[in-house]
């Protein structure tokens, strides 16, 4: 399907069109059909970017696999509005077109704060497509998008797609239900198929880069949405803000570890926030990359190192035997390397990490801890975070944690790193730990 672009080009004082895809549940489908929408987009020769709701790590490589650019974590927890304001317009301001992909349902946040999508959208004006999983339903589909649509305002919703219809029949006679209530919306569907299924794990998603039919999965999608979706129609709804909403402010950045810092970076360590990079390299850092999976050691002339979160657990017989790596970082911690682990990267740091299926496996030795997720048990939610160090980073930071993995054993006086409470400002305890120039926790942080 050609689109015809007269419709939609951009004007020299506009923003690029700005829409966000947001569900009404989490498994609606939305990464799929943001990716799919991006991969079409991007073949009709617009030029993209893409942008994903709240802090999650992994949605945003799909982005990214598909117009090889990073996509921007947008969260109202860790930045004021205008900072968020602001790092978006930046964002966004070489494009054509900014596609946004939620978090979880419309209007699902933290609670007592207002981080949903729906936040989001409001506060960069942008159009919503609703994506709803109609399977095994029919005028109860449309009764669910309702309140959603209600909460958004008709005006402000550019489509609901029902996904997972169970045939062509099934869509249609849905989108007739949906057009006799809400005739001012544009209404499509897509059919239930196991081609277009992305595979999960145990923090969501398979990342990008494991899954080998990748490609494939999105050209399939991506057929099957233009079969029934009008994309120009989506296009052509209002959105972006005003000019003047957008202007430039100081924006909160967070201070680099170091002036010269290597960051690990393969399939085990890839939960890196792309502001991360962006701000330390405002304030100067110089920053490369290194794979502790190939067995790579940090540069030798670097004086910090950050090992991001990922899956080392899966990893972590492969890692346990790579000696160059091991070795490169023990001499960085004698020579006084700030060394900083999040999550994975903290497993990481530890003496010993049990895998999912209880086997024990021997890491840097660097903080005296034994890691386990062998019980897994999930902990999640947005962190205010009290930094107990001089090390990096100021004092007063706000991260997350979604883990599955437990501290078995720790020395009872090895200091704690953060003093942690909830989105909801309790006191929940300590995360982390520090040994001299050696730090990490189980907390992401944001900013």
């Amino acid at each position: 399907m050609q689109m015809n672009r007269t419709m939609v080009d951009m004007k020299q004082d506009q923003l690029p069109i700005c829409i966000m895809v947001a569900g009404t549940a989490s498994n609606a489908g939305k990464t799929v059909i943001t990716t799919a929408l991006l991969h079409i987009l991007a073949q009709q020769g617009y030029k993209i970017c893409a942008a994903k709701v709240g802090p999650d790590y992994i949605d945003p490589q799909f982005h990214k696999s598909i117009l090889g650019i990073p996509s921007l974590n947008l969260d109202l927890f860790a930045f004021s509005e205008q900072d968020l304001i602001t790092r978006f317009y930046n964002h966004i301001k070489n494009y054509d077109i900014c596609l946004i992909e939620g978090v979880m349902g419309l209007c699902d946040g933290a609670p007592g704060l207002s981080t949903s999508s729906l936040a989001v959208a409001k506060a960069l004006n942008c159009s919503i497509i609703l994506v709803h999983n109609a399977q095994s339903q029919f005028q109860s589909a449309c009764l669910s998008v309702s309140g959603f649509i209600e909460q958004m305002g008709e005006q402000n919703c550019a489509s609901v797609i029902f996904n997972h219809v169970g045939s062509d029949y099934h869509g249609k006679e849905i989108c007739d239900s949906f057009k006799d209530q809400f005739p001012s919306i544009s209404c499509a569907y897509v059919k239930k198929s196991k081609d277009v299924i992305l595979p999960s794990r145990h923090l969501g998603l398979v990342q990008a880069e494991e899954v080998d039919d990748l490609d494939q999965i999105i050209d399939k999608a991506s057929q099957k949405i233009q079969s029934t979706i009008n994309i120009n129609s989506l296009l052509t709804h209002k959105s972006g803000a005003d000019l003047q909403k957008y202007r430039q402010c100081k924006i909160k950045t967070i201070r680099p570890l170091g002036q010269k810092i290597a960051i690990a970076r393969d399939k085990a360590f890839n939960f890196c926030y792309p502001h991360f990079i962006s701000d330390w390299q405002s304030q100067g850092a110089e920053l490369n990359f290194f794979s502790p999976l190939e067995d790579e050691a940090p540069a030798k002339e670097v004086d910090a190192i950050f090992l991001p979160g990922g899956y080392p657990e899966i990893f972590a017989a492969r890692l346990a035997s790579n000696l160059k790596f091991k070795s490169a970082m023990h001499l960085h911690a004698q020579k006084g390397a700030v060394i900083y682990g999040e999550c994975g990267g903290y497993m990481t740091l530890g003496n010993v990490l049990i895998d999912q299926q209880g086997n024990p496996h021997e890491m840097l030795g660097l903080l005296p801890i034994v890691t386990d997720i062998s019980n897994p048990k999930r902990t999640l939610g947005y962190r205010y975070l009290e930094h107990n160090s001089s090390l990096g980073f100021d004092k007063a930071l706000k991260g997350h944690e979604f883990h599955f993995a437990q501290i078995k054993e720790a020395p009872s006086d090895l200091p704690s790193l953060f003093a942690a409470k909830t989105a909801r400002e309790k006191p929940i305890g300590h995360l982390g730990h520090i040994k001299e120039n050696i730090m990490g926790s189980f907390a992401h942080v944001i900013c």
